[in-house]
């Protein structure tokens, strides 16, 4: 959360954690996962994270020490998730292939009310605002998609630009804008008071799987497992990048069903 650490989850079956700095790793690698680690998450204050792994389990793990706390949560899938705590700690919000969206009580491990229900194809990236107050998430339907993190309904209209998959999103610390990438190789910033979407010109020639903006580090992680680490002031976007700002359109509203009307 300081920016000074960053966690990754491996198809070895690992997490490991890495100073930002210098891309050394901390500390001895965190064991328990018997199979690849799809999605890691940091708790806000750093002490605790969250790991989603194809062997069908959600674990929570203490960052200093690397053990697992609690028990294992077991979930009825192998396929990659997504997976990420919420800022205050008390919850965990996955999102699944199976198109939803769940939202966990990190204490107890069980689900809080219904699964989130609007995209057409797998959710491969969930995250949190700042705030609690919302989720966004992003899909192989192309589509970025903003929810009322308790009543699970849609706020706006699907976010849309990227040609492919997106496989990243999240939150920038103002909880006005949120960052995303795919499978086009595209990063976009997406600003929801102005309506204008920055596009970030490639510089990263795979496809991205992560993204994400911490303090004044901004990260992007590629489907080859590199990680690119661009400092920046605040939360400006890297001018290696040559930003384009285009409009989109976008409401503050929730969107009710049509059909349930």
């Amino acid at each position: 959360p300081d920016g000074k650490r960053i966690v990754s989850g491996s198809d070895d079956k690992t997490i490991r954690i890495w100073d930002a700095q210098t891309g050394k790793q901390i500390g001895e690698p965190f064991i328990g996962c018997i199979e690849l680690v799809n999605s890691v998450s940091c708790s806000p204050d750093g002490k605790r994270i969250v790991s989603r792994s194809s062997d069908k389990t959600i674990r929570i793990w203490d960052a200093q020490s690397g053990r697992q706390i609690g028990k294992t949560i077991e979930v009825h899938t192998s396929c990659d998730e997504s997976v990420s705590y919420s800022p205050d700690r008390k919850r965990i919000v996955c999102g699944i292939f199976a198109k939803t969206i769940r939202i966990l009580d990190a204490e107890t491990r069980k689900q809080i009310g219904e699964p989130f229900i609007g995209h057409t194809d797998w959710i491969l990236s969930v995250s949190y605002s700042p705030d609690c107050t919302r989720i966004v998430s992003g899909s192989s339907d192309k589509t970025i998609r903003i929810w009322n993190a308790e009543t699970g309904k849609l706020i706006g209209e699907p976010l849309v630009g990227h040609t492919d998959s997106v496989i990243a999103v999240s939150y920038l610390p103002d909880g006005k804008r949120i960052v995303s990438g795919g499978k086009d190789n595209i990063i976009r910033i997406w600003d929801l008071e102005t309506h204008l979407c920055t596009v970030l010109k490639v510089i990263i020639q795979s496809n991205i799987q992560k993204c994400d903006f911490r303090n004044s580090v901004f990260c992007g992680e590629d489907i080859n497992d590199f990680c690119h680490i661009l400092y920046c002031n605040g939360a400006d976007v890297p001018k290696e990048y040559e930003p384009k700002p285009i409009p989109f359109e976008w409401n503050d509203e929730e969107f009710n069903d049509k059909e349930s009307e």
